[in-house]
């Protein structure tokens, strides 16, 4: 699967109005009558811009916007993915590859994905390239729940795991979700 806005007019980008923007799925979560959900996204790309910065309540990604994780019912698995462009929310929770886990209930495995993004928060560019500018908005690190690879990722019953995956900020989650695989520069 692919997204390519690139080239695209700048005016043209994915959005939500509420939250809840991805470039491959925005939102996964099972109906009513499902007792299991699982989600498999694979050797897919995204680049460009997702999200336009009017959003109420962010969830964007570059791969995934939000998966609701709230039972051990939930697993979502995402293998050999690659972001790279803008993310663009008014709201928190928002990564290149998987902004938002909800309540970390399920299960979560993300590997050999790669995500250089650049995250602008709420009108605030956070990219950890752009270090040396003496701005004290700009983050060398996941700053309100946004990172190059999960934006939130809340610890409780649920369990994840991260093998050979690479970003460009330190891992804000490092003491609760297990990502001994990111490489970060």
């Amino acid at each position: 699967c692919q997204f390519d806005n690139r080239n695209a007019n700048e005016g043209y980008r994915i959005s939500a109005v509420n939250k809840y923007a991805g470039g491959i799925v925005g939102n996964g979560q099972k109906n009513s009558d499902q007792t299991v959900f699982e989600l498999h996204i694979e050797n897919c790309v995204s680049l460009g811009t997702v999200g336009d910065g009017k959003d109420a309540g962010g969830n964007t990604g570059g791969i995934i916007g939000r998966v609701k994780n709230e039972t051990s019912a939930y697993k979502t698995i995402i293998n050999n993915c690659y972001f790279k462009g803008k993310i663009i929310a008014k709201g928190q929770y928002n990564a290149g590859i998987l902004g938002d886990l909800d309540n970390g209930a399920g299960y979560c495995e993300i590997n050999n994905c790669y995500s250089e993004p650049i995250i602008i928060y709420n009108d605030v560019v956070l990219d950890g390239r752009l270090a040396d500018v003496k701005n004290e908005e700009v983050q060398m690190y996941a700053h309100k729940n946004s990172n190059p690879i999960i934006g939130r990722a809340v610890l409780s019953t649920g369990e994840y795991n991260t093998n050979n995956n690479y970003g460009t900020w330190s891992e804000y989650y490092s003491s609760s979700v297990h990502s001994l695989g990111f490489v970060f520069h």
